[in-house]
């Protein structure tokens, strides 16, 4: 589905999307597909370029994890970082195949050979979640901290419902704040999805 529409055409990449669930006015989509153990490229169902994505091989068999892609990460097309860790940016050619998402064509991503995106055996099977900025809606980017001047400020452009941060420079935890746990600003509760 893409807008609530069944998808009348075929969408591009070399390895088919399997399920898909698009909402292109609110820059997100949902989708699964099946490894095939070499490089290939898979179908959004967006049309402007991605984001913040997050992969993760379903049925996993260990030493796979949440993959996550963001267009703040020093390393693109290599770079990542794990939700189920507090592991600083990583690097990997095999992960996306060394292209970052939506830079070869907005309404695709690539993989690369490794397991944790694209495992051989035709039997593998993987969802993904893509976003991309939505003015006034949702917001990804990236800031530096450290000031002397104080705290620093990031201007959304609106009041966000949901923020979730993480340093990619060294090891730390992933921050989420919500406006259900906090209602006022400044919001001192937060969940790690890192820790339990």
């Amino acid at each position: 589905k893409i807008d609530g529409s069944n998808l009348g055409s075929s969408l591009g990449g070399t390895i088919p999307v399997t399920r898909l669930s698009a909402n292109r006015t609110s820059g997100f989509s949902i989708g699964t597909y099946t490894g095939l153990g070499s490089n290939g490229t898979i179908a959004t169902g967006l049309t402007t370029k991605t984001d913040m994505m997050i992969i993760k091989k379903r049925g996993d068999d260990g030493g796979n994890n949440w993959v996550t892609y963001h267009n703040g990460l020093t390393n693109q097309g290599t770079g990542y970082v794990d939700i189920g860790t507090n592991a600083a940016e990583g690097t990997l050619a095999n992960m996306f195949n060394s292209v970052a998402p939506g830079s070869s064509d907005a309404t695709l991503f690539n993989v690369g050979t490794n397991t944790s995106t694209n495992d051989t055996g035709g039997s593998d099977t993987y969802v993904f979640y893509a976003w991309h900025s939505v003015p006034g809606y949702s917001k990804f980017g990236k800031f530096s901290s450290g000031s002397s001047a104080g705290d620093p400020f990031v201007e959304c452009g609106f009041t966000p419902a949901l923020i979730f941060l993480k340093r990619i420079s060294a090891n730390d935890d992933w921050y989420v704040h919500d406006t259900a746990r906090d209602t006022i600003n400044p919001a001192y509760k937060y969940l790690v999805w890192s820790t339990d």
